[in-house]
């Protein structure tokens, strides 16, 4: 996904359903519904799963404009995936891999859904121990 003012980048590699625009001159984007004929939405009527999958969608693409002019090496995600369905949860995840893979970006996730744990081979586990200390520990699968 490359972004370009003035032209239009799709989100493919996380769902076929969404395309984003943006406005000559502006930098107001717009989400066309490809299940709903290209019909341009607000994005004020995504559901919290569909926002996080816009969301991430605009960082990938931030992220590889980064390419000729600075280094993007890590990216880090906080949360959102607990309002994923089952099925764009897998989704994101292939991509995250993928970009990991072929990409050689490390990708940090945060979060407390425990669908992530199996896929995920090196995990920071943070405990509260009380009186504003915590416990970290590493674990690799």
């Amino acid at each position: 996904m490359i972004y370009r003012p003035g032209r239009r980048f799709g989100c493919s590699r996380l769902s076929e359903r969404y395309v984003l625009d943006n406005q000559n001159g502006s930098l107001t984007i717009t989400v066309r519904d490809m299940y709903q004929g290209g019909a341009e939405r607000s994005v004020n009527t995504l559901s919290e799963g569909e926002t996080f999958l816009v969301s991430l969608s605009l960082a990938l693409g931030l992220s590889s404009l980064s390419k000729n002019t600075m280094q993007v090496g890590t990216l880090f995600i906080d949360e959102g995936f607990g309002t994923l369905s089952e099925d764009y949860l897998n989704t994101v995840m292939e991509a995250l891999e993928n970009l990991h893979q072929t990409g050689g970006k490390k990708v940090d996730i945060i979060s407390h859904v425990e669908a992530l744990r199996d896929r995920i081979p090196v995990k920071i586990m943070v405990t509260r121990q009380g009186n504003g200390t915590s416990r970290v520990e590493v674990r690799r699968d």
